[in-house]
């Protein structure tokens, strides 16, 4: 078994973990199969347990990384006990993960092969059965100083980086983020400002898991903390006259994407509700899906409402053949995808997630087949555009 000196640590991989004991299993066998994959780095692993009600402790007899755990005397937050943890790191390089994060067995070998001269590296992920990054929203051009500058932060997870411990900025050590959820988005542009080079891999090493915890409370926690997060770098005038006029404009970009997307999120709900009510009420879904089980049904869209209807349908013993969407060969979901120009598929009906008479007439004209609104299905009388 390899054990790291103090003067050998490559890599500090550090987890917080709040009420996280049920995790660090997880945690130890993807650091494990890393530490395989990478025999020529020195790893060790922090387990931070922020949650002074519990006490973790690790056997890491078994491992082929040194392991130290601190549990915590109070509460830090998620910001003060990755900095309490980075004060203890022994390693060239810094992986921040959150305590159900998902990486790949060659996660630590490539990031590090990749990270070049730069002060960072940035990885692909998976994010919700889907590729997160499309031709619509490009890799090479979102992990960008400009982009964060002036929309909002495009790195999911901190998970994605692996960075230099030298380049992590003093301004975000020192001050500590009192509302949990934009220190990582702090950590980006502390750097960015500092003109800390980040490198791109095109290798999807990260997957974000989706808890499907997205309440407005959690929302107007990020929005406190992102505004936290603002002031400070105001306060300490990081950023140059040069990007004060992007700066002043991202508190307003912030609160526009939060917005749109709970108003996604609030008609996907809205939608799937109807669905069920209407199903188990014997309303006009419930007719529908029964007349159509043995059919080859499609979904058009893969967001949250299609995810949804699509677990819906299954649900009733009626399984769609595809996914038809613009962006088709990013989604992994468990059934095929395809765009609707390039697929060549006999359906009997399409179920269309967004309310657009010229895509259904496109959809209508290409297949031959019906097109119905979800929607409009959801009501009990009216256009369902049959």
């Amino acid at each position: 078994m390899m054990r790291n000196d103090a003067e050998s640590v490559n890599v500090s991989v550090i987890v917080p973990l709040y009420h996280g004991e049920r995790y660090v299993r997880a945690i130890l066998e993807q650091i494990q199969r890393n530490a395989v994959h990478a025999p020529d780095r020195r790893l060790e692993l922090l387990l931070y347990n922020d949650c002074p009600e519990e006490c973790i402790r690790v056997d890491g007899a078994a491992y082929e990384f040194a392991i130290k755990v601190v549990n915590a005397e109070k509460n830090a937050g998620i910001h003060g006990a990755r900095v309490n943890a980075l004060k203890q790191a022994l390693g060239e390089y810094i992986l921040f993960l959150d305590q159900d994060d998902v990486i790949r067995d060659n996660y630590i070998e490539s990031q590090c092969r990749k990270i070049g001269n730069a002060d960072a590296v940035v990885c692909r992920l998976i994010n919700g059965k889907r590729l997160h990054y499309t031709d619509t929203f490009r890799f090479e051009e979102v992990i960008s100083k400009e982009f964060m500058l002036n929309h909002w932060c495009p790195i999911v997870s901190p998970g994605q980086v692996l960075l230099r411990k030298a380049a992590i900025p003093n301004i975000w050590k020192e001050n500590i983020l009192k509302n949990n959820g934009a220190d990582d988005y702090f950590l980006w542009l502390s750097m960015l400002a500092e003109e800390k080079q980040f490198a791109l891999n095109q290798e999807v090493l990260f997957e974000h898991v989706m808890t499907g915890v997205n309440t407005s409370e959690n929302t107007n926690q990020m929005m406190d903390s992102e505004e936290e997060m603002l002031c400070i770098l105001e306060w300490e005038r990081v950023f140059s006259d040069h990007d004060a006029k992007a700066f002043a404009e991202l508190k307003r970009s912030l609160r526009r994407i939060h917005v749109k997307q709970l108003d996604t999120q609030r008609q996907a709900l809205a939608c799937l509700n109807q669905l069920f009510c209407s199903f188990y009420g014997k309303g006009r879904v419930y007719r529908w899906v029964e007349s159509h089980k043995g059919r080859k049904v499609a979904i058009y869209g893969a967001g949250e409402l299609g995810l949804g209807l699509n677990d819906f349908l299954a649900g009733q013993n009626l399984i769609p053949i595809c996914y038809l969407d613009q962006n088709a060969k990013f989604i992994l979901s468990g059934i095929p995808a395809f765009t609707a120009e390039e697929a060549e598929i006999e359906l009997d009906s399409i179920l269309v997630t967004i309310s657009d008479r010229d895509l259904y007439e496109k959809l209508k004209h290409k297949f031959g087949c019906e097109v119905v609104c979800v929607m409009s299905l959801c009501l009990e009388s009216g256009d369902i555009w049959q």
